[in-house]
């Protein structure tokens, strides 16, 4: 963490106390709180509709009070989803309450975890994970940490489901444990720099409450504290951000498909064009030179130790171990992003990294044809002499089964490495 950062997270941690959460209606029945929210929806379609026929009245006085009305409303509107108060404009005062600066979706959430507990006298925190998973920002978030989240939810569910879990939280204590995240959440949300308290404040804000069962989840999945906030940062502002980070980053792909740039001589143009390699592979580097891939969150010593493997003068191969969704295929596409910005060891500069598709090199094609393709794909491949040659799934080529797999293995003994 950078040194100012540190001075910041030091100096906000010594005014947590500060900090507080009370929310009158939390301290409602949940009927009461029906009761006010309907009476709440009400009273502002009424108000709404009283703006627009009174803006068209006759009677000026009435007309003005119209449109002071419908002023109000399009005020609502510009400041939708934003808290009562921003942290820019929070006073010096000695207490802080929280509640007016969270978030209509953060509050949102916040309620029907709390409900959900009181009805249920499960575990507040696991409630709130629960309902917070159900947002697509921290959705997102998780699939940047490679993280299944169906997987983390069946997880929490587990949890919930355990017997010790229950029969222990009665209104005071969620009450008390519903503090405890916002003040977290708060701190979260300070330290980086927003206005006010969102939904992946509140899922950031988990790792730091101290709950057993919480940990527990984060834990299972090796989440880390830092990895988690960056991702949950990077996925709230993926509008603001998607212009100038890769689409990756910003969790959708754009629905109008573009040719991409495919630049295959180097800019030295002592390389030589590869169309068998094309024909049956996906340029990692044009697709990073376009956007699309290369951002990683963690992993930062994995990727440093392929880099430099890479880059030696013998033996430049590396095989990447580790079960399925842990990063590898992320940190590939990492050194196509710092291969397209010029950010490697010099052996690697303005080289292509082309990741070769099997399953596409085999299909439809007779034992002899296939091997015909690769010992081309081969041929190429050392007479381009740019190209980082990366095969995904390669358990796949020492199949016991299937002699096109085996064949294939054969073939691409000479190149079954990261070549350079």
């Amino acid at each position: 963490m950078p040194l100012e950062q540190n001075k910041s997270q030091t100096g906000l941690s010594e005014q947590a106390g500060r900090f507080y959460f009370r929310e009158a209606r939390f301290l409602m029945t949940l009927p009461g709180r029906i009761l006010v929210r309907t009476a709440s929806y009400v009273s502002y379609i009424v108000f709404m509709v009283a703006g627009f026929v009174l803006a068209f009245s006759d009677i000026s006085q009435l007309r003005v009070a119209g449109i002071f009305i419908l002023v109000f409303f399009a005020d609502m509107i510009f400041h939708f989803g934003e808290g009562d108060e921003p942290f820019s404009e929070m006073s010096k005062e000695r207490k802080v309450n929280l509640a007016r600066y969270l978030s209509p979706a953060a509050y949102s959430a916040l309620e029907k975890s709390f409900d959900r507990s009181l009805i249920s006298r499960n575990n507040f925190f696991l409630e709130t994970a629960k309902e917070l998973l159900s947002r697509k920002e921290i959705k997102e978030g998780l699939i940047r940490l490679d993280l299944k989240p169906e997987e983390v939810g069946h997880k929490i569910i587990s949890l919930m489901a355990s017997e010790e879990n229950r029969n222990h939280f009665d209104k005071k204590a969620t009450l008390e444990m519903a503090e405890v995240l916002v003040v977290n959440a708060g701190m979260r949300s300070i330290l980086n720099n927003r206005q006010f308290i969102e939904t992946v404040d509140l899922f950031s804000g988990l790792l730091f409450v101290g709950d057993e069962k919480t940990d527990r989840i984060f834990n299972t999945f090796s989440v880390e504290a830092t990895d988690l906030e960056l991702a949950m940062l990077l996925s709230s502002l993926k509008k603001k951000w998607s212009f100038s980070l890769p689409s990756s980053v910003g969790g959708f792909s754009f629905e109008t498909q573009r040719e991409l740039r495919h630049r295959v001589v180097n800019r030295a143009w002592t390389s030589r064009p590869t169309p068998m390699l094309d024909k049956f592979s996906k340029d990692l580097t044009d697709l990073a030179r376009e956007n699309e891939v290369g951002f990683i969150i963690g992993h930062g010593n994995d990727y440093q130790r392929l880099a430099d493997t890479l880059s030696r003068p013998i033996n430049p191969n590396a095989l990447l171990v580790g079960e399925e969704g842990v990063g590898k295929e992320t940190i590939v596409m990492h050194l196509a992003r710092q291969i397209v910005k010029d950010e490697v060891p010099s052996p690697l500069f303005d080289k292509r990294l082309v990741s070769l598709e099997i399953a596409s090199l085999v299909a439809g094609a007779s034992s002899e044809e296939m091997q015909s393709r690769l010992k081309k794909i081969t041929e190429e491949i050392f007479m381009a002499g740019n190209v980082i040659l990366y095969i995904p799934d390669f358990h796949n080529l020492v199949k016991t089964s299937g002699n096109y797999y085996l064949s294939a293995a054969d073939a691409l003994m000479p190149i079954t490495y990261w070549h350079t």
